[in-house]
């Protein structure tokens, strides 16, 4: 048997509540064509595809987004590849169970695993590859967990920070999301930023978890005979006792077995709506016809006077004008309007948990 296998996990279970109103619990964020023809996940998957076989990818969601997920996955992976957490307990139970499952599938110690989030844009897909190919062949050599940092451009307060040995390029810390001074100082201080992307084997992530989250690792042999006996009310189970703790917290801030490797390419998690302004810059500098505003899909007819830096979503067959404004999110659905000032782009969930707590609201969720 080989045991030579690279694995690719894609955590695809986020809810993408600030990109409402078109992310929706019907179709979150990660199943949305925001910066190509290919949805999030999609180019997710066309990304790492290089470095896996297609039987090797594995995607892992809540059980209402599995026709979505078979759905923008079909190209790239097997529809039996698509593993569903019994409910949502975090990102540890998480990463967890999906290496559970690969065992399951007859995964083997050594074989090696890239997790990913399905949410990141990523535009140079040659240094993405390169980058994880050099995590691949570290973790392989040193038998830790490789995490891959994003070299700071700004100093940004929404990522959290890594603080490595730059002599041997392993870990020392994990900062919180800092204030902006803070910020300022960890990128003079050669900070990278945390992505959430890592590598390891089978093998040294199963270690980590009895070393560094035992609680969780306790549940290895009964969830393993769960799985081979396609148990569901027994997956379910037990995976509802698993403690709720994101991976970060359980592991990766306490593992003495972290290295980094810096990124050779772009990178936005799209956190937000405003997120998408520089994307589009980037992908638009040669429109000039539109000025400074940012179309997501080109409409073929719209109207500006004085008005620069506005983002605007809307049906492609709609006209658009704006006048004398800036700086402003626009979206434009069948059912909803959407008007927000760029800076104040992060409260957009402030407008989903009104409408949570609305009875009428589920219909605009």
């Amino acid at each position: 048997m080989n045991h030579n296998k690279t694995y690719a996990l894609i955590m695809a279970g986020g809810s993408g509540t600030r990109f409402w109103p078109l992310s929706t619990k019907k179709k979150p964020k990660q199943y949305l064509n925001l910066v190509g023809e290919q949805s999030l996940l999609t180019e997710t998957l066309a990304r790492v595809a290089p470095l896996s076989q297609n039987q090797d990818r594995f995607i892992v969601t809540i059980s209402t987004q599995r026709k979505l997920a078979i759905a923008h996955s079909q190209e790239y992976m097997p529809a039996s590849n698509v593993i569903l957490e019994p409910s949502a307990r975090n990102t540890a139970p998480c990463v967890f169970l999906s290496l559970i499952t690969l065992l399951s599938k007859n995964a083997h110690a050594s074989d090696m695993v890239i997790i990913l989030p399905a949410d990141h844009v990523i535009l140079n897909h040659r240094g993405f590859q390169d980058t994880l190919q050099k995590g691949v062949d570290l973790a392989k050599q040193t038998s830790s967990i490789v995490t891959i940092g994003i070299i700071p451009h700004t100093p940004h307060t929404g990522y959290g920070y890594i603080k490595i040995d730059k002599s041997t390029s392993k870990v020392l810390e994990f900062k919180e999301k800092p204030n902006y001074e803070t910020a300022l100082s960890y990128m003079r201080d050669g900070y990278f930023w945390n992505a959430g992307m890592f590598i390891a084997s089978v093998g040294t992530l199963l270690e980590e978890f009895a070393t560094n989250a035992p609680a969780i690792y306790a549940f290895k042999d009964r969830l393993l005979q769960a799985l081979q006996a396609s148990n569901e009310k027994e997956i379910a189970s037990l995976y509802q006792e698993l403690p709720s703790i994101s991976i970060d917290y359980a592991i990766m801030e306490n593992s003495k077995r972290i290295s980094l490797v810096p990124s050779e390419f772009d990178w936005s998690d799209l956190g937000a709506w405003d997120a998408l302004i520089p994307i589009l810059r980037q992908q638009q500098q040669q429109q000039q016809e539109q000025g400074e505003n940012f179309l997501v899909h080109q409409n073929e007819r719209f109207f500006f006077s004085d008005a620069k830096n506005n983002l605007i979503k809307s049906d492609p067959s709609q006209l658009i004008t704006m006048i004398g404004v800036n700086d402003l999110i626009v979206v434009n659905t069948p059912s909803t309007l959407l008007i927000v000032k760029e800076s104040d782009a992060q409260k957009i969930k402030e407008v989903v948990s009104y409408l949570e707590n609305q009875e009428w609201g589920n219909e605009y969720l």
